[in-house]
């Protein structure tokens, strides 16, 4: 578990599902995801094993003053280097606009720094120009241009990898 001023971040649990699905269904979130847009709560709680059996950290971000499922994030090794590592996040529509990001993306570097991480990065479709502010704002710079395609196939984007070294 990690903590913020305003939020805890948490392993992602079966009765989360619910939460999950609300947000991670809903189109204006999905855009910029790799993921497809998930709508079966029985598809989510088949893939929490999978996700928490994994190398990686996986969250769900909940808001501590209502004590909220507001979104999910994560991070862990890239595929190809260990002590490099990609981090991601997304919030429900209702919680965009308040610096949760920010403060999300700060947590997950203390992380990756309290597990003597070199470095962490940060894939952004160029058109999702919060995202790259956030990037931005967290000290990470820019690295290369990359593109990625959702998992589905049903769209791909032009996209730069942010990079910082810790």
């Amino acid at each position: 578990m990690l903590e913020t001023e305003r939020l805890v971040l948490r392993d992602i649990s079966n009765e989360d599902a619910e939460d999950i699905v609300r947000i991670w269904s809903d189109p204006r979130v999905n855009k910029y995801l790799q993921d497809p847009l998930y709508s079966n709560v029985e598809v989510i709680k088949g893939m929490i094993p999978v996700i928490n059996s994994s190398l990686n950290y996986a969250f769900v971000i909940i808001q501590k003053d209502t004590e909220t499922i507001i979104g999910t994030c994560g991070i862990g090794p890239q595929v190809s280097l260990e002590d490099e590592w990609e981090f991601g996040y997304c919030l429900g529509p209702e919680a965009w606009g308040n610096g949760y990001a920010t403060e999300i993306l700060c947590a997950l570097i203390r992380l990756a720094q309290k597990n003597g991480i070199k470095a962490v990065v940060g894939e952004v479709a160029i058109d999702n120009l919060q995202s790259v502010k956030v990037m931005e704002k967290n000290g990470l710079q820019f690295y290369k241009d990359s593109v990625f395609t959702k998992a589905d196939g049903s769209a791909t984007f032009k996209s730069k990898i942010y990079r910082r070294i810790l």
